[in-house]
């Protein structure tokens, strides 16, 4: 149980906050934001809620984020407006809410604050705690996330390269009823057409020249989840083979002559348009319908502007702890510079273009001249 304290001169948001996560970690209220550095000095909470739209509280979040690692601090926010998310992580915010607080992005503010802590955080959120945004399309996007996670269907998830499809599809896996099954992913658009059935349903010693038995991503799978990114990139004899396990879990490796079976869930990505596809010949039309039972788009960075300054935070804080740059911060001038660039490779982009930066920056603050885009 962590220890947690809201700040903020209107009681409304620490009830709010009490309500919906206090049975899991302790909540108080701090309602004099004068005396609140004191009181994260003296008390070492874990997580502070800060509303940084009152009185001076972009200079409180700033005083405490200079205490080090006393607290991780959310900023609470009554308007989502870049410039001020801007100004919050610059300050040292670790994660941004809006009011009306929704549960749901409270439980993830929670989880990644808490990680910096490293204290055990509300589980059913931490499989899609990197799923970073306050967005509303990324509010939408956890939703159905949570919606379709459980009913064993097929899915499809839509979205330029990027955008983090695979991060939603193992989301899904681990929220499933399989959760704790495999996770098999595959990129269809990097197996050459050769190589497509083995890889999938695998091989019998003996199948060609040189073959071993060996299982394939289907096998592998059983049990839990397999994943196919860019599954418009197979062939048209390859989705015949693919609807028939679909259809009726039954398969055989190649060379093989006993039928396989597997009850895996099976989600799909594609950055292109399978109806497109389909009216051009390209997609088969039973397969198109058979995989399309729900399906979840992910939106690109440029749609999503308020979300960069999170994510770089984000990117900051695991490339420093994994050893492969030293941490610096960004100036508002570089979090704004990111807001107003287009990110045509998405949030993939975004992380090299934050790790390029790390890597070269010449002092502790990065500033706009450090930020090399491609």
């Amino acid at each position: 149980m962590a220890n947690m304290v809201v700040v903020n001169e209107d009681s409304s948001s620490y009830r709010m906050i009490k309500q919906l996560i206090g049975t899991h970690h302790r909540v108080e209220y701090a309602e004099q934001p004068v005396t609140a550095l004191d009181y994260v000095r003296e008390k070492s909470p874990d997580v502070v809620f800060l509303n940084v739209d009152r009185g001076n509280g972009m200079d409180l979040l700033a005083d405490m984020s200079r205490e080090g690692r006393r607290a991780s601090v959310v900023a609470m926010v009554d308007h989502v407006e870049l410039r001020r998310i801007v100004d919050a992580v610059h300050r040292g915010a670790c994660d941004v809410v809006a009011h009306p607080i929704q549960i749901r992005d409270l439980q993830l503010a929670v989880t990644r604050a808490l990680a910096r802590r490293q204290v055990p955080a509300l589980t059913s959120n931490e499989h899609i705690g990197e799923i970073i945004g306050m967005s509303a399309p990324m509010v939408r996007v956890r939703e159905e996330i949570r919606r379709v996670a459980d009913n064993g269907g097929p899915v499809v998830i839509t979205g330029e390269s990027g955008v983090g499809k695979e991060l939603v599809a193992g989301a899904l896996h681990r929220l499933s009823a399989v959760g704790t099954g495999p996770f098999e992913a595959r990129n269809c658009g990097a197996l050459p057409e050769s190589l497509v059935e083995s890889e999938l349903f695998g091989t019998e010693r003996g199948a060609y020249t040189d073959a071993v038995r060996r299982p394939g991503a289907f096998e592998l799978a059983d049990g839990g989840t397999i994943f196919l990114d860019e599954i418009g990139e197979l062939s048209l004899p390859a989705q015949v083979k693919l609807l028939r396990v679909l259809e009726t879990g039954d398969y055989y490796r190649v060379g093989g002559a006993s039928v396989r079976r597997t009850n895996a869930r099976f989600i799909a990505a594609t950055n292109g348009d399978l109806r497109v596809q389909m009216e051009a010949g390209l997609f088969r039309e039973d397969l198109y319908y058979r995989i399309t039972v729900f399906r979840i788009a992910v939106p690109p960075l440029r749609q999503r502007r308020e979300d960069i300054p999170g994510l770089t935070h984000h990117f900051v804080r695991v490339l420093s702890e994994a050893g492969a740059c030293d941490r610096a911060e960004f100036s508002t001038d570089a979090l704004e510079r990111l807001a107003s660039y287009d990110w045509p490779g998405n949030v993939r982009e975004l992380r090299n273009v934050v790790w390029r930066a790390l890597v070269h920056a010449r002092g502790p603050v990065i500033g706009p001249g450090d930020l090399v885009f491609e």
